[in-house]
């Protein structure tokens, strides 16, 4: 079966299950997903190649994580969906391994049978030279150029712009001001409406928001505007 890889740190554990739930919600084929917050990954030696959102390598990690098996996508906490990730599943790769959108490659379709890479042996590129963290991180120079192709449309990485109807993913970028680091986003309200969804559905457990917020990797606004929703006692 194909997989759903969410990129998250563990201090990003809400914000991941908000997008894991917009990814369902609007599904018409089945995948499994798969969470990283979680897991550990290999860390550079050198100061200046380690990631630099606690969750970089995680997407080197998906054909490991599944086995070396069918397709994975990678996704990331920051982001909330709008359409079927169907839509992307559905295109081919002809003779590529992976796929991705013209802005960044935060948002990848990878062909696991294909691609054989060890998450230990990528970061150990950077440490060796082979790569700087830019390249690997925008280009994915651990992988040949020829096999990379931008046909993911670019309204699956929309990036801090939102327009109804067209926009297939969120990605909210300025980590500064993401709504559940700082109160007052002008899209915020998307993120929370999605936030409230899964509460109500009960794919996102209520404990999740008073325990994140307690432990204060999301802002106090955010279970206050819970309560006054009703979302949480």
């Amino acid at each position: 079966m194909d997989t759903v890889v969410i990129g998250a740190s563990p201090e990003q554990r809400l914000c991941a299950l908000v997008c894991a739930h917009t990814v369902r919600k609007h599904a018409s084929i089945p995948f499994n997903i798969v969470h990283s917050f979680d897991r550990s990954f290999p860390v550079p030696s050198k100061p200046e190649n380690r990631s630099r959102t606690g969750f970089s390598f995680v997407r080197f990690a998906i054909p490991e994580m599944t086995g070396y098996q069918g397709r994975g996508m990678y996704l990331e906490c920051d982001q909330i969906v709008f359409r079927d990730v169907a839509e992307i599943f559905a295109i081919p790769f002809g003779d590529s391994t992976i796929l991705r959108p013209p802005n960044q490659a935060s948002v990848l379709l990878l062909d696991c049978d294909r691609l054989r890479w060890k998450t230990e042996d990528i970061v150990r590129g950077l440490d060796d030279g082979k790569y700087g963290y830019r390249d690997l991180m925008e280009d994915l120079a651990c992988e040949d150029p020829g096999l990379i192709q931008k046909t993911i449309p670019r309204e699956w990485n929309s990036l801090e712009r939102y327009e109804h109807g067209r926009t297939a993913l969120l990605h909210y970028t300025n980590m500064a001001i993401q709504p559940w680091r700082r109160w007052g986003h002008p899209l915020a309200y998307l993120w929370l409406e999605a936030l409230a969804d899964g509460i109500r559905t009960g794919s996102i457990p209520k404990t999740a928001v008073v325990e994140e917020v307690g432990s204060g990797h999301v802002v106090r606004e955010v279970g206050d505007w819970c309560r006054r929703n009703g979302l949480l006692v």
